[in-house]
């Protein structure tokens, strides 16, 4: 800090906490760099394949917050990187069948909504999703629902089948009913070569966690319906027809 006190900008970032942010910023590790952009300040360990799914004793979360008042940025007209992840970010989406019931969950949400789908993926631990804006709500809600619905209807299938997974990976999330972690991050994407970046990150996670040695591999994302027109369980660039709006309201 003492480099504050020769320059009046950095003595004036200091005195409203913006220099401490930026040094803070700068010493914390980071998984990635395109997780730090998004605003996602995690540091977890895995082992020796980069799958932390394969060994839930070897994966020990922190967490950071979000900052309490976040503002988030709607009718911009710009797509949205949006990520969310499992309760204290535990791999509960590791098997085949919860990540095919979240996509299915997704597809209808898309149709209710009116949100066009651009790209996805659903790892064993979070969701990236690349979204248009919606035509009549907000990303928050689309979210909430999401998470709401997946959640009901997975508790719902454990209890017909009278199912307990076992292990300690899912006994707190069993007894206290939460499978998400709270909120979500948003990155406006503003940009074409944005969105490139966004795509070619989303497409590319699971084999930079050794999931799978290419993204065709993965079935639970977008990269197929680029690479080979493949039609997958969620529909992705619906073709819709613009809306006019005028300080937020539809113009008719």
């Amino acid at each position: 800090m003492c480099a504050a006190r020769g320059c009046p900008t950095l003595a004036g970032f200091a005195r409203v906490g913006i220099l401490q942010v930026l040094v803070t910023n700068a010493r914390l590790p980071h998984p990635s760099r395109s997780l730090r952009e998004v605003g996602i300040r995690e540091e977890f360990v895995t082992n020796a394949a980069g799958d932390a799914s394969l060994s839930p004793s070897l994966y020990q979360p922190r967490l950071y917050s979000v900052p309490a008042r976040l503002r988030r940025a709607y009718d911009t007209g710009y797509l949205h990187f949006i990520t969310f992840s499992c309760y204290q970010r535990r791999p509960l989406l590791s098997s085949p069948q919860c990540r095919d019931l979240f996509l299915r969950i997704l597809e209808e949400t898309r149709t209710r909504y009116g949100v066009v789908v651009v790209g996805y993926v659903v790892m064993p631990e979070h969701v990236h999703l690349l979204l248009s804006e919606p035509d009549e709500s907000t990303h928050s809600v689309i979210v909430q629902v999401l998470k709401q619905r997946f959640a009901c209807e997975l508790f719902e299938r454990l209890r017909k089948r009278n199912a307990r997974p076992a292990g300690s990976l899912w006994k707190t999330v069993l007894e206290q009913g939460h499978f998400w972690q709270r909120r979500f991050y948003d990155f406006v994407v503003w940009n074409p070569h944005k969105r490139a970046e966004k795509l070619r990150y989303m497409h590319e996670n699971p084999v930079r966690r050794g999931l799978v040695t290419s993204p065709e591999e993965w079935p639970w994302s977008s990269y197929r319906v680029y690479t080979n027109d493949e039609p997958g369980p969620v529909l992705v660039n619906e073709q819709r027809p613009v809306r006019l709006k005028w300080r937020g309201a539809p113009v008719v």
